[in-house]
Order: C-alpha cells, then structure tokens, then sequence
C-alpha cells in the first residue's frame, strides 16, 4: 500500500495528503493556491496520484 500524495517534491504539500493543508493551513486563498498546483500535479502524474487527493484538489478548485 502506498500512501496517496499529490505533489512531485514534498515541500508544497507538507509531505502528505492535502488534508492535512485543509486542516492546518493559513487560509482559503493558501488553501485553494496549494490545491491548484495540486490539481495540475494529479493531472500530470495521475498514476501517483490517488482518489482522495484528486477528488480534493477538484472540488477546492474553485
């Protein structure tokens, strides 16, 4: 089992899954700035990309 990341380096997204930026992160702007590269990163690298993070990074998209 791997765990689902969306992000190429790490250091945009914490290390880990988005979550943790929905709960720790400084504010919505943040919020839908990271998701944004989040989303580009699932579209470029889906297979590394999971369902959770995907289905996060589209629906913040906003």
């Amino acid at each position: 089992m791997r765990r689902q990341r969306c992000e190429g380096s790490g250091s945009l997204l914490g290390g880990n899954h988005p979550k943790i930026i929905l709960k720790g992160s400084g504010g919505i702007k943040k919020m839908v700035e990271i998701l944004a590269v989040c989303q580009i990163k699932c579209n470029f690298a889906a297979a590394n990309c999971g369902v959770i993070p995907r289905t996060l990074c589209v629906t913040f998209n906003i």
